[in-house]
Parts: C-alpha cells; sequence; structure tokens
C-alpha cells in the first residue's frame, strides 16, 4: 500500500467506528428513534430516491476496479 491508501483505510475506520459508537450512545441514552439507521429510514421514506442513490454509490464502490 501506498501512503495515500493507507490514510484513506485508516479514514474510513475510524469514521465507521465513531458513527458506531455515536450510534449505540444515542440508542441507550436516548431510544431506538434517534439513531442514525431510524434517521435513515425515515428520510427514506420521504424521499425513496436516496436508497436508490445509496446502492447506486455501493454498486461503484464494490464494481471490480482494475
Amino acid at each position: 500500500m501506498d501512503q495515500y491508501s493507507n490514510i484513506t483505510y485508516w479514514f474510513l475506520l475510524t469514521t465507521v467506528i465513531a458513527v458506531a459508537i455515536y450510534d449505540l450512545w444515542v440508542g441507550t441514552n436516548y431510544g431506538g428513534v434517534y439513531t442514525v439507521s431510524t434517521r435513515i429510514l425515515q428520510v427514506s421514506r420521504v424521499y425513496p430516491i436516496l436508497p436508490l442513490a445509496f446502492g447506486a454509490v455501493l454498486g461503484h464502490l464494490f464494481w471490480p476496479q482494475q
């Protein structure tokens, strides 16, 4: 791995861990209504294009790359 991919790896890992800790903290202290996944679901019901957009982005991220 080169220097930049190592920075990207740690940035992504840190972000995922921070969101998971935040989500657990919110769920524990304020109930499941305020968790990240619940909010995403609520917004997706109002704007159904969002799940399609997330799917398109994830498809591009995980499509085999050279």
